[in-house]
């Protein structure tokens, strides 16, 4: 016998999971015992006609040989008499946390109905209406309405899927939205009025207590109607009925767990929603565990420490409100805090600098237009406080102080970005990133350094990407939150491994072995004081260092301290952008400060097949009048990194579309045989000098690469390649002639232009003869037939190569007479 069953306490996520199991698993029977909660029953009352199932008392454990549970994991929480059962097979679904390994399926969703109903749908098994409907109503009661925070996308796609495929969302409000009875709404009420509240680090909740005569059904009904007009994180209903008592808890916020709090006491359930039936215990006795043990179900808070942004970009008191419009412009700050020696005095935001520079007063100094009366906190506070203090006085960055001294600032921005990267579905920094065992060890290692040495540091950049993506990468780069030269000084000593030292650029290299380095950097950001200048450079906090880079999948660290060690710290969504396959910039702006990252963003695009997105691609293109004041070198550096990609002909294509070509170089331009003029130049391996890259897209405007020309050989290349583009190239119609006008070019020259023009014959056939070419008389057998020394020997000898050129068979004789009858 195979038997279908779910928890006692059976809801209709449990009675939906019992269907859809069915579905998958059409030869087991449907187990239903237990109390059923009155919607439950009101619901199989109405429905019996639709499927069948056995009852507790009709149970033969003798005949079992397989258990399906669902919605649950223990087989004791589904009848008494499979308390001590062990069949040969069992298989579960669950969506509770710690299941055991067994068969089937086991994952966190809001509601259980979402793993089997994925299964149904995989396998493309038919669906009837009154069971889609069902299985709606099992997603609407076990994700409130879709509002819990164990909620998943997987949940939603399932309902849209049933959506689609017609649901009655008449059924599902009958019997997902009950009137509570008269005796229910007395304890309500009861709720309502009589609760004690209880804080710990930032969170809040209330607990009531109530003993009835009488049994009440759905307790969680009436908890569910409760948790909305409270004040606070959650709530914990604690009844006595007869001799039994019932725990139902809540909770409206992701550090507390309700579920472990219940599993003290024999319960279970989700994160925000679990509950407990106690028998043969006192109502003091139960609520003395919750009061006691409750703290073990608040996870640590986030404090202010963790999140808070050091060091602080600041002004002193004798600062002028110029000064701090300069710093607004430079750092893209809204306000500053005004210290003296670290003590912080008061804050001056950029709205009012502004204002007092409208009126003339921006030699003034930032005293007389600061607020003194600065709410601050202490680091070690919980995040809850700081987001309490924010909203209530409407500030827009919180000064963090430690002994009466500024250690950093909470902003906005750093609380939104971690209330928003912590919710369960979201928690990007908490993805454990594996690394190759090469250097696994070895950075390990590395983190147990850091704490030693007191500082925070972090895989940073290209490894990071490349790791997520499994593309092998060997450039390490590593950023320290600290002086990186003196804990690479640390490193060197402790592994007694060579340190090379950059003082100027705080930057370190320590050798591990030959075919290992780690790059040491310290957290650095960057400004620029206008569009495409080089950027300046100052030390700050791990965030702003990431923000002054280029592309979000290229903005990602990972931590390697001991606490924290292979945590991705994603603040951007570049995770989110690699597997979107897209390349997006930071900032509106960042093309505008450094255009040559729209030479980088395609050379992503062309190695990991992505694409910019769509903003990006405008803000490229509006960022076309900052591309000329780049200097010709940086704009050459950033080429040669584009043509070791293999298809930098497509990158070349996408510049064309984004109307940058001829901003990046003056005179270029795309044509439609540039693919084909590409392919030549790699058969001939002349696409391995970047320069020669170039000629391509000055085809019709040869003289310009004149501008982009740097180097000696590069300078003779162009003055040639303009030369033979003033040929009548098409007049020319023997090697020999070819050799008379162009002997003195350099092969490169030649095979360059071969690959550009249609020739009656082909130049790279003339440089192969002509390096072949074996003169069948020298310059001594010239004068000995009277020919007078000097240029005239040359031009005789020129003469003779062309001759042999075109003749290849000639004989010396005939050479001989050759020379004599030009010389009459």
């Amino acid at each position: 016998m195979k038997l279908i069953a779910t928890h006692k306490q059976t809801d209709f996520d449990g009675l939906a999971s019992l269907l859809a199991a069915k579905k998958l698993h059409p030869e087991a029977s449907i187990l239903l015992s237990g109390q059923l909660s009155p919607e439950v029953q009101q619901y199989v009352s109405l429905h019996r006609n639709n499927f069948s199932y056995i009852e507790e008392r009709e149970l033969r454990i003798d005949e079992l040989d397989q258990l399906i549970l669902v919605d649950t994991s223990d087989p004791a929480r589904c009848s008494n008499k499979l308390q001590d059962i062990n069949p040969l097979e069992t298989i579960i679904y669950d969506h509770h946390p710690n299941a055991p390994e067994a068969k089937g399926i086991v994952a966190m969703t809001g509601a259980c109905v979402t793993l089997l109903l994925e299964e149904i749908y995989k396998q493309k098994l038919d669906i009837d209406p009154w069971e889609r409907s069902l299985f709606a109503l099992g997603l609407y009661s076990d994700t409130g309405s879709f509002m819990f925070e164990s909620t998943t996308s997987r949940d939603i796609n399932m309902l849209n899927q049933l959506f689609a495929d017609g649901i009655s969302l008449q059924t599902v409000n009958q019997f997902h939205s009950q009137t509570l009875t008269e005796l229910q709404q007395h304890i309500l009420k009861n709720l309502l009025e009589h609760y004690e509240s209880i804080h710990h680090e930032g969170i809040s909740f209330v607990y009531s207590v109530i003993e009835l005569e009488e049994h009440v059904s759905n307790l969680s009904a009436i908890v569910e109607r409760w948790v909305p007009l409270i004040s606070g994180d959650g709530c914990i209903a604690i009844v006595k009925m007869k001799e039994t008592v019932f725990v139902v808890a809540r909770s409206q916020h992701d550090r507390f767990n309700v579920r472990t709090l219940m599993e003290m006491l024999g319960g279970g359930g989700h994160h925000a929603a679990a509950a407990a039936t106690i028998k043969n215990r006192s109502l003091e006795d139960v609520t003395d565990v919750i009061v006691q043990q409750y703290k073990q179900s608040i996870k640590p808070a986030t404090t202010v420490s963790q999140v808070m942004s050091t060091p602080v970009k600041t002004v002193t008191t004798d600062s002028t409100i110029d000064d701090v419009m300069q710093l607004s412009l430079r750092y893209g700050h809204s306000g500053f805090p005004v210290v003296d020696e670290e003590y912080i005095r008061g804050m001056i935001s950029v709205r009012d600098a502004n204002k007092a520079r409208h009126h003339g007063l921006g030699h003034a100094p930032v005293k007389g237009h600061m607020t003194e009366n600065v709410i601050t906190m202490t680091a070690d506070a919980a995040l809850e406080e700081a987001e309490t203090l924010i909203i209530h006085h409407d500030i827009g960055r919180l000064p963090i102080i430690e002994d009466d001294r500024l250690v950093g600032i909470l902003t906005r921005s750093d609380l939104l970005q971690s209330l928003y990267t912590n919710k369960p579905a979201e928690k990007k920094s908490d993805e454990i990133v594996q690394l190759p065992s090469s250097v696994h060890h070895d950075l390990e290692s590395l983190g147990n350094l850091a704490d030693d040495f007191g500082v925070h540091i972090y895989l940073v950049g290209g490894i990071v990407r490349d790791l997520l993506l499994e593309r092998p990468n060997d450039d390490i780069d590593i950023v320290v939150e600290g002086d990186a030269v003196l804990f690479a000084e640390f490193v060197g000593r402790s592994w007694q491994k060579e340190v090379i030292v950059h003082e100027s650029f705080q930057t370190a290299k320590v050798k591990v072995s030959d075919d290992m380095t780690i790059d040491l950097a310290t957290t650095r950001a960057e400004y620029y004081d206008h569009p495409s200048a080089l950027p300046q450079v100052i030390r700050t906090h791990l965030k702003e260092d990431m923000y002054r880079r280029d592309f979000t999948i290229n903005a990602m660290a990972i931590s390697l301290n001991r606490d924290s060690f292979m945590k991705l710290i994603d603040p951007f969504g570049g995770k989110r952008d690699l597997e979107k396959q897209v390349i997006r910039p930071l900032h509106n702006l960042s093309f505008i400060e450094d255009p040559t990252r729209i030479l980088r963003g395609l050379r992503f695009e062309s190695r990991f097949g992505f694409r910019l997105t769509r903003e990006a691609e405008r803000f490229a293109t509006d960022a076309k009048s900052a591309i000329p004041k780049l200097s010709v070198e940086r704009i050459r550096q950033e080429w040669g990194k584009i043509t070791e990609e293999k298809s930098y002909c497509r990158i070349v294509k996408r510049l064309d579309e984004l109307d940058v070509l001829s901003a990046f170089f003056t005179g270029a331009s795309y044509s439609t045989n540039v693919a084909n003029i590409y392919t030549c130049l790699a058969n001939d391996k002349l696409d391995e000098h970047p320069f020669f890259t170039l000629y391509p897209l000055y085809i019709h405007h040869v003289s310009s690469l004149q501008f982009i020309a740097k180097t000696k050989e590069e300078k003779r290349i162009t003055k040639e390649l303009i030369e033979l583009h003033h040929l009548d190239v098409q007049s020319i119609q023997t090697y020999g002639a070819w050799h008379e006008k162009t002997h003195h070019l350099q092969n490169s020259s030649l095979l360059l232009f071969d690959c550009t023009t249609s020739l009656p014959l082909s130049l790279k056939d003339y440089v192969t003869k002509r390096e072949h070419l074996e003169l069948l008389l020298q310059a001594e057998e010239l004068i000995q037939l009277g020919i007078e020394k000097g240029p005239e020997i040359s031009r005789r000898l020129l003469q003779l190569e062309c001759k042999q050129l075109d003749y290849p068979s000639i004989t010396k004789e005939e050479a001989i007479v050759f020379i004599k009858k030009i010389s009459l």
